[in-house]
């Protein structure tokens, strides 16, 4: 709510209701990063029964994208609208149950996590020279956190005779995402209409009722066109 609050006192100061002085759109690709924390502890079901969490490496899937425009009000300050995909977080989550005399079941949920919104930043514009320009981003991302996973669950024989018993369930949910956005890029302008950005984005989400939390890095190139 603060950020927010932030937010909109800002873009409702005198300096953005000055007339733009540079229009422009662009679309970025590039490679996206992430930093997780699992803080899901193993839990004692009873006097003898314990579940245990596990986690795999955790890697990045579908490719992340950027769509963005921009205006810029002065030689230093403008904002930029745009929709960002960080592209998709998988990794494996296994579950096992077991007592003084063994495993009892064990499951393997196979997760996907998929990350995007739209996004509304504050951009400081630092000119180091006539082609080269450095940008400072912050602002905030609404949109949709997509979790979805296929669990098997296996259950173990205790009896003597008895067979194991595998099963395999799909799940998926979609949470609702506004998060702080962080960005760098460095400019530069090639042509007086045509400009090649590098840019670097983070954005953090938490799943807490998994006890988990991701801090995704997305690194791209932007061409971008002034209208």
């Amino acid at each position: 709510m603060r950020a927010l609050l932030f937010l909109t006192i800002f873009f409702n100061s005198n300096l953005t209701h000055s007339y733009p002085i540079d229009y422009s759109i662009g679309f970025g690709l590039g490679q996206a990063w992430t930093e997780a924390v699992f803080n899901d502890p193993i839990r004692k079901l009873d006097s003898l029964t314990t579940e245990t969490p596990s986690y795999s490496v955790v890697t990045n899937g579908s490719r992340p994208f950027n769509l963005y425009a921009n205006l810029r009000f002065n030689e230093h300050y403008g904002f930029e609208l745009g929709y960002i995909s960080y592209g998709s977080i998988k990794f494996n989550k296994s579950l096992i149950t077991a007592d003084d005399k063994g495993i009892i079941e064990s499951r393997l949920r196979e997760a996907t996590i998929l990350i995007g919104g739209i996004y509304l930043n504050h951009v400081i514009y630092l000119p180091i020279s006539e082609r080269f320009l450095i940008q400072a981003k912050a602002g905030l991302v609404v949109g949709n956190s997509e979790y979805s996973d296929i669990e098997t669950l296996t259950i173990e024989p205790q009896d003597i005779g008895s067979s194991q018993q595998t099963t395999q369930t799909i799940t998926s949910d979609s949470e609702a995402l506004t998060e702080i956005q962080l960005a760098a890029a460095l400019l530069y302008r090639s042509t007086n209409k045509t400009v090649w950005r590098l840019q670097v984005s983070q954005l953090s989400v938490s799943h807490d009722g998994e006890n988990e939390k991701f801090t995704q890095w997305f690194t791209q190139v932007s061409y971008e066109i002034k209208i």
